[in-house]
């Protein structure tokens, strides 16, 4: 056998070899590739690479900013406006309500008087002659009109719904009297528009009568009452200083 030919069965051998120890490293690395695939884990990524990564947006992390409904910010500002609405007509309304109140007159005095005739003390309308003007304002109320006259002095008129009263520069009382049939003047409730009987059946016998006037004399102080010849009734009355 020549040197070739016994060279043959030993190449032989080495090529069998690198063909197996090649299929053992393909097999080895198909084996590793199915048993990663096999674990559920995937093959790693490459990493990110520039501006591929995601930043969370401004004012904190991803997820803490929820956005809004379309449409609640514009309901917002509505409800802003009718709170503020509301408010002003709440406001308009008080107003309303503190200026009604203020519209509603005080309530007006009884211009009545109750308080029987004492005819040592003669009186009308509650007053008599000497008694002052501020006695009259605090129990009647401010006068709805004021006027001057001259009677031998000059007086000041303070004038009520059908009666008034007459007074001094000192303000007191010089005259009082009485003109309508409204109020009951304090003559035990004798009153204008009644007759001249009626007249002394609360007062007594008059001191002086005739068809035009009835007058009773209380020691200086004159109680005056014009007569309607017609029918005989009083039509008005005066109390003042003989």
């Amino acid at each position: 056998m020549t040197r070739e030919e016994g060279a043959k069965p030993n190449m032989n051998k080495r090529h069998i070899w690198l063909v197996a120890v090649v299929w053992l490293l393909v097999f080895g690395a198909v084996a590793s590739g199915c048993g990663s695939q096999a674990d559920g884990k995937p093959p790693a990524s490459p990493p990110a690479i520039g501006n591929d990564r995601t930043d969370p947006p401004a004012g904190g992390p991803a997820g803490d900013d929820k956005p809004e409904p379309a449409g609640t910010e514009g309901k917002a500002d509505d409800q802003r406006k009718d709170l503020s609405i509301s408010s002003q007509d709440e406001s308009a309304a008080g107003a309303e309500t503190a200026g009604s109140r203020k519209d509603v007159p005080a309530e007006v005095p009884s211009y009545n008087v109750i308080e029987p005739f004492d005819t040592t003390r003669p009186t009308l309308m509650g007053f008599s002659v000497g008694d002052s003007v501020e006695a009259v304002v605090a129990r009647f109320g401010k006068p709805s009109a004021e006027s001057s006259m001259n009677d031998g002095q000059p007086l000041t008129v303070l004038e009520y719904p059908g009666f008034r009263f007459g007074a001094d520069e000192t303000g007191k009382l010089v005259f009082i009297e009485v003109l309508t049939d409204q109020v009951t003047p304090g003559l035990n409730q004798f009153r204008i528009g009644q007759t001249v009987e009626e007249a002394q059946k609360a007062l007594g016998p008059a001191d002086s009568l005739n068809e035009y006037v009835m007058i009773y004399d209380f020691g200086g102080v004159v109680l005056k009452c014009d007569l309607n010849p017609n029918d005989n009734t009083v039509i008005a009355i005066r109390l003042f200083d003989a």
